[in-house]
């Protein structure tokens, strides 16, 4: 909620009343200075204000996937929108959420609305939600408005746009605070029933209940006794988070701790080959080779090993070239067998092997069981003129 991470490695804190510090890389060494800081016109001024370069309170920063940084200043019931990350002091900000125009801070119930938000986050796909604290719900966007006082596409925790009751049910909020999006689309609320709603998947509307609750029993409890602390109960939780291995992170107020669920990734992606061996290669022609590549931590780096086959010249050393997958969505990674004909003279054939990283870096590969793929010359195909 109050920590984001830029696009280029940049650290982004929220610093309350003060605004925003940024960082152009994540420091090395204890009290390292800031480089950047909005909502402010130099580091040694703190003050507050309505304006597109200023600040009342900031509870939160998030970082959407095209670089744009969005900044909750809750007491101006407003989320502010930067389409790049500042580089400069007392930047402005070029969009804001909540409000008609940047000297506005009106508290209101609607789509377009906001009421001491608290929370906010980017979904990988780009979608918004925010965490409309004071009327018990969280909106989303299905994308990152570009223009001023954008209407939310769907609500959750109410009824309907204009009702802001709170409530204690599967369906219903006390006061949210925190809210995030994982990489696989899973998404999480923190509310002051002392408890964190899990959604395995975006619901299509506020009618759609969580499929489980962490910190209560039930979706129909709130309990809590700041004497009797264990690692299922929490008290008021705030911020939450989603790391890319989904191991899930919840800012425990009550119990001044951070609660971990999950455990580190140690396990290699999977890789399956969909398109299965190519019996051949026709010279000049398209063979596609087709892979679906899994890991819960996501995929950093896929790439396809490849040389000619022959054996003709037993004093010629084959070494392995190297070039990307190429990822075309949803875990498929493709290869174009054509890509690599000028290899070597007159080919006969292919040997072929993949690599795979996650994104924590355990890896697997296909070197063992590498494919071999002969190739056919069509009729007429002059080989003096080939490589």
């Amino acid at each position: 909620r109050g920590v984001a991470v830029g696009p280029n490695g940049e650290l982004i804190v929220a610093d309350g009343g003060r605004g925003v510090m940024i960082w152009n890389s994540i420091p090395t060494s204890n009290g390292t200075p800031a480089d950047v800081v909005i909502g402010q016109t130099s580091f040694t001024s703190e003050s507050r204000g309505l304006s597109a370069d200023k600040f009342q309170y900031v509870t939160a920063v998030a970082v959407a996937p095209d670089g744009k940084l969005l900044v909750c200043d809750q007491s101006n019931h407003r989320i502010l929108i930067y389409n790049t990350i500042p580089t400069s002091n007392g930047a402005s900000a070029d969009v804001v959420i909540g409000q008609v125009d940047f000297t506005t801070n009106f508290a209101g119930t609607s789509a377009q609305d906001l009421y001491y938000p608290a929370g906010i986050a980017v979904s990988e796909n780009g979608a918004l939600f925010i965490a409309d604290s004071d009327n018990n719900r969280v909106l989303m966007f299905d994308a990152v408005p570009t223009s001023n006082h954008a209407s939310a596409n769907r609500v959750f925790g109410q009824p309907d746009f204009t009702s802001n009751s709170w409530g204690l049910g599967p369906t219903e909020f006390s006061y949210p605070q925190g809210v995030a999006v994982s990489r696989t689309g899973k998404l999480a609320i923190a509310d002051d029933n002392n408890r964190v709603l899990v959604y395995n998947q975006i619901p299509a509307d506020g009618s759609v209940a969580p499929d489980l609750v962490l910190g209560q029993p039930t979706f129909t409890s709130n309990e809590y006794d700041y004497n009797e602390v264990d690692s299922r109960r929490m008290g008021y939780p705030g911020s939450v988070f989603w790391d890319a291995s989904e191991n899930f992170f919840i800012a425990d107020r009550g119990g001044r701790r951070i609660m971990v669920y999950g455990e580190q990734d140690i396990d290699a992606p999977s890789i399956t080959l969909n398109s299965g061996v190519p019996s051949e290669h026709v010279l000049g022609q398209s063979t596609v080779v087709e892979f679906t590549l899994e890991d819960r931590s996501g995929i950093q780096d896929a790439h396809v090993y490849y040389q000619e086959a022959t054996r003709q010249n037993p004093q010629e050393v084959n070494s392995w070239e190297v070039t990307p997958l190429v990822d075309a969505g949803n875990g498929i990674y493709t290869f174009d067998l054509s890509s690599i004909e000028g290899i070597t003279s007159n080919p006969i054939g292919f040997d072929l092997w993949v690599e795979v990283f996650d994104n924590v870096n355990n890896s697997t590969d296909t070197y063992p069981t590498r494919l071999k793929v002969p190739i056919t010359y069509p009729n007429g195909f002059n080989l003096n003129t080939f490589g």
